[in-house]
């Protein structure tokens, strides 16, 4: 690969029969949605935000520009793409345009079995779907290796306000993984951009399911008894929700079917995913999720904060502890009833395996007040590994509350009597 100056680069590729079109005039590649800036000259550059780096692929050839001004040429059989920068106040635009694989002549939207057409990847298995999207299993065709493809419901794509929330999960995703690599507990993101007739988030695929099934599949009763097994779980997730917590996000939608389990030298290891639904913190748009899971505040509408997914994970570990949710209603008025009025439940009073101090901190992250609970991921995972180090020295702390409300839980281990 040849590395010039990025000037060069677009001069040269003017004269590359394999490149895009060029203006005659100044010889640089005519790139659509993309402004080319001059390297000699900083203050005429476009303001840039380092954080991310984004591809747009088009036609033939390669050429990108790293942090120094610096291109780099070459070519691809199949695409041409140039690193992106994004201006804050149209990342999400530009993202939608961030990624862009032409359409062959003459391709329809959707095939006729109603699968939506993608050109390059041959899609196997659809994984899931919900409102705004669907999850399929897909592979290069020619390749080897499947990947996860979420499709934005093709009826949707008119609607710009969709396709902002839509786009916002590889936005966000591509953003953390560009400043601090991949984390181990969230699904990376591998693309986002528009792919024939589609909007597409491409991710590395799961290909052990999601922890719903993982915990069906392997323990009986559809619940974790041993409390080490448990907390190896729960610490793994709450650390994908501390990742973001700590780079100023919340995830809204936590439960077991958006922690995917992946392998790692034979372990199980668990990705917190779907960040659809994620705000950044601070952000006044309304708490919401799945209604087993949103918490007090998000019953009634109220912003959501890293309480909320506190919540929600206090909620899942419940159902991992005990194989059932904490509140049950045959309507969503008799469910938001029971979230911000009935006591909360002990997973000990139900699962007798679960000690005391693991059923305490989770009933903490139940708590009605969103005060009274741990205040981010962040200060859960540090209970969280407490309580691991309770349970391997035998030092839980041992005191009965009144109430769930009052529990307390495990941490400032004392010495057994």
């Amino acid at each position: 690969m040849l590395r010039v100056p990025l000037e060069r680069a677009t001069r040269q590729g003017a004269g590359n029969p394999r490149g895009p079109p060029s203006d005659t005039s100044t010889g640089r590649w005519l790139l659509p949605n993309l402004l080319i800036s001059d390297p000699e000259h900083p203050s005429k550059r476009p303001r840039q935000n380092p954080r991310v780096s984004h591809k747009l692929l088009h036609g033939k050839g390669f050429c990108s520009q790293d942090r120094s001004g610096v291109g780099m040429l070459g070519h691809s059989d199949d695409v041409e793409s140039m690193t992106l920068k994004p201006d804050s106040a149209q990342r999400e635009t530009e993202l939608v345009q961030a990624i862009s694989v032409a359409t062959p002549p003459g391709m329809p939207a959707i095939d006729g079995l109603g699968r939506p057409m993608l050109p390059g990847y041959q899609l196997l298995e659809q994984l899931g779907e919900g409102r705004m999207s669907m999850v399929w299993k897909a592979q290069l065709i020619g390749g080897f290796r499947p990947v996860a493809i979420k499709v934005l419901r093709h009826e949707l794509m008119d609607d710009s306000a969709i396709v902002r929330a839509f786009m916002s999960e590889g936005r966000m995703l591509a953003e953390l993984e560009a400043e601090n690599g991949e984390h181990p507990h969230i699904v990376p993101v591998l693309d986002a951009g528009t792919f024939g007739h589609h909007l597409c988030i491409m991710m590395k695929y799961m290909r052990h399911g999601d922890l719903s099934r993982y915990v069906a599949e392997r323990f009986t009763g559809g619940r974790i008894d041993e409390p080490l097994r448990f907390l190896d779980v729960a610490i793994q997730v709450t650390g994908g929700a501390a990742y973001l917590h700590d780079n100023g996000l919340v995830h809204r939608d936590i439960k077991p079917a958006n922690v995917f389990v992946d392998r790692h030298g034979g372990r199980a290891v668990f990705r917190l995913g779907d960040l659809g639904m994620a705000v950044d913190t601070g952000d006044e748009q309304a708490a919401c999720g799945t209604p087993l899971f949103m918490a007090p505040e998000a019953f009634a509408r109220q912003p959501a904060t890293a309480m909320t997914d506190v919540y929600a994970l206090g909620v899942t570990f419940f159902i991992l502890l005990t194989g059932e949710p904490p509140y049950s209603s045959g309507s969503l008025t008799g469910l938001a009833a029971l979230v911000r009025s009935a006591p909360v439940p002990q997973a000990y009073k139900i699962n007798p395996a679960v000690p005391k101090a693991i059923s305490d901190l989770v009933a903490t992250c139940m708590r009605k007040d969103p005060a009274r609970r741990m205040q981010d991921a962040v200060a859960l995972l540090t209970a969280l590994r407490q309580c691991r180090t309770d349970l391997g020295t035998g030092t839980f702390r041992r005191a009965a509350p009144d109430s769930a409300e009052d529990s307390t839980w495990c941490g400032d281990a004392v010495s057994p009597s």
